[in-house]
């Protein structure tokens, strides 16, 4: 008859003996199994499946989370030891952003959640299906998915600054609010200093949320916007930086991305036209990269960045025959 999601124990199911065994166990609606493998003895095994990991922030390093969404209590009333496969399945239960090579198993321990260690690495993809097996051990008593690494609190799906009559509105939205306590939005001036100029709490309720921010302070030339996303941990992420630009038509040249990567980009705004040349400058007066920057009425130019402009802190020189820009630039 097999098993599936219409076919499952949605409750404790019973091993005896020394073989290999999957457990068909679930929730009801959708199985989720749970394997025992290499078995040293003929042993009793007892397995189920539960939502809503306990104690999720009870770990030992080198482990930093667990899964906080599915785990399995798997007990053994005798025998010896044994190898535990879980798997994951996103299009039935949510599985975090884990990076693969630091998935491990996840036991507890009776009072912290401990690595089990893997056999080699995880096997399949994040996103959809994959699993992972532990080493041979000796305590029983639940298994979830832990990582080495942080899985960021949220999944920012987009990120907007946008004048909106006399203000601006900042726009975002999220997906899959995981452990998040609050949003701080930023604001700078000269694309290097940033401040708070308001902070949202987080839903955590797991859908699809918009968020909207007001600033009224006035843009004189260009702002920079950024949101700084804060777990109940403390651990923090930043997204990318939109920027709005004032309605005056100004002839101006601005530095959009800082700090820059690969890239530097420049806005030439109004009517700005001119054959400039430029030159990234070390603090100790040394020219990195020159070359020469075309401006033909307005728009957005690029300066690429290659391997000699290393990380660190540099002056941007932008002249022509009749004006100079000068910006202060970090390349991370």
């Amino acid at each position: 008859m097999g098993d599936g999601d219409a076919a499952h124990v949605s409750g404790w199911v019973k091993k005896f003996g020394a073989t290999n065994f999957v457990f068909p166990v679930g929730n009801g609606t959708v199985e989720r199994t749970v394997a025992i493998s290499n078995l040293s003895a003929s042993s009793e095994f007892n397995a189920r499946y539960l939502a809503t990991t306990p104690n999720p922030t009870l770990l030992q390093l080198p482990l930093r989370v667990v899964d906080p969404y599915e785990y399995w209590p798997l007990t053994r009333t005798s025998g010896g030891t044994a190898q535990v496969t879980l798997n994951w399945d996103r299009s039935k239960v949510y599985f975090p952003n884990y990076i693969l090579p630091d998935l491990s198993v996840a036991g507890w321990s009776g009072s912290l959640w401990v690595e089990n260690g893997v056999i080699g690495t995880a096997v399949g993809n994040a996103a959809i299906t994959g699993t992972i097996t532990s080493n041979a051990i000796s305590t029983f008593i639940m298994f979830t998915f832990g990582s080495r690494s942080y899985v960021l609190p949220v999944t920012l799906t987009s990120f907007t600054a946008n004048k909106k009559d006399d203000n601006v509105l900042v726009e975002w939205t999220t997906e899959k609010e995981i452990n998040l306590s609050h949003f701080i939005v930023e604001r700078s001036d000269d694309g290097t200093s940033f401040y708070a100029i308001g902070r949202v709490n987080g839903r955590n309720i797991g859908k699809t949320e918009s968020y909207q921010l007001t600033d009224g302070k006035p843009v004189q030339n260009i702002a920079y916007y950024r949101l700084r996303s804060v777990d109940l941990d403390g651990k923090e992420s930043l997204s990318r930086i939109a920027t709005v630009m004032s309605a005056q038509g100004n002839d101006k040249l601005v530095l959009v991305n800082n700090p820059a990567h690969n890239k530097i980009t420049l806005l030439a705004t109004g009517n700005l036209t001119g054959e400039f040349n430029y030159q990234l400058i070390l603090i100790n007066g040394q020219v990195i990269k020159s070359g020469k920057l075309p401006v033909q009425n307005g728009g957005y130019y690029d300066i690429n960045l290659d391997n000699n402009v290393k990380p660190g802190t540099y002056s941007l020189k932008v002249v022509d025959n009749k004006q100079a820009f000068y910006f202060k630039v970090l390349v991370f």
